[in-house]
């Protein structure tokens, strides 16, 4: 029973050899190891085999390892004659192979036999590897590109369809499997449009997602999940690019109707429509229905409130940038005249008195002009270079270098404007203020012009005002101030023109801006005299500031 045991196991014995007679790790006494194998008999044993055939191996194997030993040969034995091949291709070999024995089912021989036989092995193999790796590595690339181009076409397909979304996650899905373990051979070698596939499957999914929301807000009423609704169609109106299928079509065409049409989205839709147009009554009534919806807001509701609380200024700028844009000049030309007249209101004290205008000549350089300032101060002479005077000025009243055909342009205007006022004789008035208008215009002095004229409204007691107030409105329908300038003018005639006066001569300024000079005296001076205090060009804060019909 034993050996049957026995006989049943492939049993191997051990012999160890103890590296040093202390057991311990890292010594290795050479001595006492040689005597170990030499007393245990593996010297003898060595020997024996030695003296034999140490090399052994069956017919197939032998065959199989060795035939390519012989470049180029082909074998006459038979496909499955091992033997005969073996002893063909040793016998075809120009090597030495005469102690290399046959028994019944192997090849038997020695080292220097074994030697050769490695060696020219190895030679046939410096040849033949590179040439099966070639072939090899050639067909694993066509392969792949086969692969690749297969799942290509699938995606594509699935792209064409636009809106299947099951058809391209099948698609992508595919890629994995057939690329299988030839991922590793080509890392990173993956179909080109599978990224594309991939964005494309996001955005149809983002669809698929919606639409189940959008199944579920259906059943229920718009006003109690009216908030929900809205969130849902804006992200509809997001993804409005991305294919949809006529399911989805359908679903938010009935999810835009039931939120327009309920309570809460009419309010919100007519807030739409006046921040689109920037209508402020429209706004306010807005916002007044939305009161009466407790609870009730959104983000148009909360940017018409923003929008409300702004400074009328502010607001005004927003009108006129939105005129602009709508192509609405009427309303553009209305929202401009009342933004500077807030600008006017809010900023009065940095543009009076006008004697603080940057581009005014000094005071004492003035007065040092004239001769007589010698004898009679120049002080005197300073102090009357902005008020009333009958007699003409020195020299300019604004700051002229380096240009004396300028200063002498300057002071014609101021003769023209005494001859207008009837300070200076001149038989024809209204010929002196075209030629003032001429001169200002022609040689850019209109601030000179408009200065010299406030100059002798200024202090003025005479008679002579109320011609300089005509002549005044005649030079703001026919001559622009600078920008700079401009803001002073307004408050000038802010704090000084006559009562009930300061939005008709406005008028003027406005009329020139936008409509048109009126180059007639006489027709001048009768849409000041004869005009009720309103123009097309003035406008009342009460009025209207929506679009224009």
């Amino acid at each position: 029973e034993l050996m049957g045991v026995l006989y049943e196991t492939d049993s191997r014995y051990i012999r160890c050899v103890k590296p040093n007679s202390a057991q311990k790790p890292d010594q290795f006494e050479s001595g006492m190891s040689i005597d170990q194998l030499r007393y245990s008999g593996v010297f003898e044993a060595v020997d024996i085999r030695k003296q034999g055939y140490p090399f052994r191996y069956k017919f197939a194997q032998f065959a199989c390892r060795y035939a390519c030993i012989n470049k180029g040969h082909r074998y006459r034995a038979g496909k499955r004659d091992y033997k005969a091949k073996c002893q063909e291709l040793l016998d075809v070999n120009k090597q030495e192979f005469q102690d290399v024995v046959f028994g019944k089912t192997m090849v038997l021989y020695r080292t220097a036999e074994h030697s050769t036989l490695e060696l020219l092995r190895n030679l046939a193999l410096e040849t033949v590897i590179p040439k099966m790796q070639a072939v090899m590595r050639g067909h694993l690339a066509r392969e792949m590109k086969r692969r690749c181009f297969k799942l290509r076409d699938g995606i594509d397909a699935a792209l064409r369809k636009r809106n299947d979304l099951d058809a391209l996650i099948a698609a992508i899905d595919a890629v994995d499997p057939t690329i299988a373990h030839m991922k590793k051979i080509f890392p990173g070698v993956l179909p080109l449009n599978l990224e594309k596939g991939k964005k494309h499957r996001d955005d149809l999914q983002k669809w698929r997602d919606l639409e189940g929301v959008l199944e579920n807000l259906l059943q229920k009423d718009a006003n109690d999940v009216y908030y929900d609704l809205a969130e849902a169609t804006d992200r509809a109106d997001d993804l409005r690019d991305i294919p949809q299928t006529d399911k989805q079509i359908g679903l938010v065409e009935e999810a835009h109707a039931a939120r327009a049409n309920c309570d809460r989205g009419v309010i919100d839709n007519e807030a739409k429509d006046c921040l689109a147009v920037l209508d402020p009554d429209r706004m306010q009534a807005v916002v007044e229905k939305a009161s009466t919806i407790p609870g009730h807001t959104s983000k148009e509701l909360q940017e018409i409130e923003r929008l409300l609380a702004l400074e009328p200024i502010e607001f005004v700028q927003l009108e006129i940038k939105k005129a602009e844009e709508m192509g609405d000049e009427r309303r553009r030309i209305h929202r401009t005249i009342r933004y500077k007249e807030l600008y006017v209101e809010k900023h009065a004290s940095e543009y009076y008195p006008f004697s603080s205008y940057d581009n005014l000549r000094n005071p004492m350089d003035y007065a040092k002009a004239s001769f007589m300032a010698k004898f009679m101060g120049a002080e005197k002479k300073a102090s009357q270079m902005l008020t009333y005077t009958k007699a003409a000025s020195i020299t300019s009243l604004t700051l002229i270098t380096g240009d004396p055909q300028k200063v002498k342009t300057a002071k014609l205007i101021s003769k023209c404007v005494r001859q207008y006022m009837g300070e200076k004789k001149f038989q024809t008035p209204d010929e002196a203020a075209r030629q003032a208008v001429q001169l200002a215009n022609a040689n850019g002095l209109q601030d000179e012009l408009l200065l010299q004229v406030m100059k002798q409204l200024c202090e003025n007691e005479t008679e002579s005002l109320e011609r300089g107030w005509h002549l005044f409105g005649y030079a703001l329908l026919n001559v622009r101030p600078s920008e700079e300038f401009e803001y002073y003018v307004h408050v000038f005639l802010r704090k000084n023109a006559p009562e009930n006066d300061y939005k008709r001569y406005t008028a003027l300024m406005n009329t020139l801006e936008f409509g048109g000079p009126v180059a007639s005296v006489s027709e001048a001076v009768r849409i000041i005299t004869e005009g009720n205090g309103r123009s097309r060009f003035s406008i009342s804060a009460e009025e209207p500031t929506g679009p224009s019909q």
